[in-house]
């Protein structure tokens, strides 16, 4: 259900903004999950969840930071910036 509500706010987002990619909706995924599970999201813990590298996922936040998903703190955490991603308030069955 949860990755059903990720998807829809993806493609929603991607139909307004053409610069993002399909594969940001993994990243975009992958952090939404580890904070709900830990809190706090760094960079490593999400290479550690996809079993991608750390440049890979350095790359793929710096696109998600130009497009507004995201922002990173002084500390290196990542918070999803949920300003610019809406979730659909009616869930689709």
């Amino acid at each position: 259900m949860f990755s059903l509500l990720v998807r829809l706010a993806w493609e929603d987002q991607m139909k307004k903004e053409k610069n993002t990619t399909p594969s940001g909706e993994d990243y975009l995924e992958a952090i939404l999950i580890l904070q709900r599970q830990k809190g706090l999201v760094r960079p490593v813990d999400i290479a550690r969840h996809m079993e991608f590298s750390k440049p890979s996922i350095t790359h793929a936040i710096t696109t998600l930071l130009r497009g507004g998903f995201v922002e990173k703190d002084k500390e290196g955490f990542i918070p999803v910036s949920y300003t610019h991603l809406t979730l659909p308030t009616t869930p689709y069955v």
